[in-house]
């Protein structure tokens, strides 16, 4: 007979899924990339983007010679054709998780629920298949006919589940009536606003779901009925405030199991997405505050021009690494924050492999 024996129970990294739902015109496209580079902590080149909107999502890619910039973003990029069925999904998701995606954005989730080739069709097909227009006999297996189409629904979402890699899905949205009782029994429908057109299985999985309203620039309405959002994420999205990058990297640092909030530096740096009294330090500043921080990277690292991205993503691990008492455990629970840093990073990289093989007295194998 198995033992059972409890533990105590401790965070664990994750990885955010992330909903945007609302109709045309909201802002989700652009909300996306932005998060996805923060998530990505700068990298655009492992943001991952299917795009069932005819190509959309190109609008924010650079022209030919042109650099990314704050709305250019230097993502890759697949066209999802009709059929939008859930395998086809799951194809082009399980190609971008072999290419090591650090984020994948799906613009938009909603075809494989109403679109062609969508369950929503699937399930009427099975009803032909089975009763052809006999509508009494349609009425009575309409629930059978549900069974192949969610069966692939479901395994669609379990794969997702499974996959160790950020997502954030696009909805589109449309503002529903729902029937309700009123105080004297009677059956009357009510304005329950914008509501994602996708399975409720769907919804529910999201870590976090957040409606742009009609012309939002990008603001959640985080009042709406729809909206999802955990106390602890609260701070990565300040009311009013359009989605960015910083909401990216706030959810990027949850995700790691520490605070939103990130740790300040040595100058006491505060979150970006909080008013400072005082203006925020150049990147030149930014490198200094690394040295300081870090008395070995001024001998080995000659503070190079690295992306603010990276400086930051080394506080946060760095603090992360002297604040463990199992560096060996800490490094695997790790791999795409190190890896990230490794490869942008390389002086900074090398920084953590002399503190974590320090703590380990040198037996560290990284």
């Amino acid at each position: 007979m198995t033992t059972l024996q409890y533990r105590p129970a401790v965070r664990l990294s994750s990885k955010a899924m992330i909903g945007l739902g609302g109709p045309s015109g909201g802002g989700k496209t652009l909300s996306a990339l932005k998060i996805a580079r923060g998530l990505c902590m700068g990298v655009d080149e492992q943001i991952f983007g299917i795009d069932t909107e005819n190509g959309r999502m190109l609008a924010y890619a650079p022209a030919e010679g042109e650099k990314p910039g704050p709305e250019k973003f230097a993502f890759q990029y697949l066209p999802l054709e009709p059929p939008f069925s859930p395998m086809a999904y799951q194809e082009a998701i399980a190609v971008a998780v072999k290419a090591k995606a650090g984020c994948i954005i799906v613009d938009s989730m909603s075809h494989e629920h109403e679109g062609e080739g969508g369950i929503l069709e699937w399930h009427e097909r099975e009803l032909d298949r089975m009763a052809g227009k006999d509508f009494e006999k349609r009425e009575r297996v309409k629930f059978t006919a549900w069974i192949e189409p969610k069966k692939a629904h479901n395994k669609l979402v379990n794969k997702i589940l499974q996959h160790r890699v950020h997502f954030i899905f696009c909805f589109r949205a449309k503002d529903k009536l729902a029937p309700i009782k009123n105080e004297k029994g009677k059956t009357e429908f009510v304005n329950v606003g914008w509501t994602p057109i996708c399975s409720d299985r769907f919804e529910y999985e999201m870590t976090t779901l957040l409606i742009l309203p009609p012309r939002a620039l990008g603001v959640p309405d985080l009042k709406a009925e729809r909206t999802k959002l955990n106390t602890d994420h609260v701070p990565a999205f300040p009311a009013g405030k359009p989605l960015d990058e910083e909401a990216g990297r706030a959810m990027a640092r949850w995700c790691a199991g520490k605070s939103i909030a990130p740790a300040p530096s040595a100058t006491g740096r505060r979150d970006a997405r909080k008013p400072a009294a005082t203006p925020e330090p150049s990147p030149d500043q930014e490198r200094a505050d690394v040295k300081e921080t870090n008395p070995a990277a001024s001998s080995k690292d000659p503070a190079p021009p690295y992306h603010d991205d990276a400086y930051r993503l080394y506080r946060e691990l760095r603090d992360g690494l002297e604040g463990t008492a199992d560096p060996e455990l800490w490094w695997r629970n790790h791999p795409k924050g190190i890896a990230t840093l490794k490869e942008i990073a390389r002086g900074l990289f090398d920084d953590l492999v002399d503190l974590a093989r320090s703590k380990k007295n040198g037996g560290l194998a990284v």
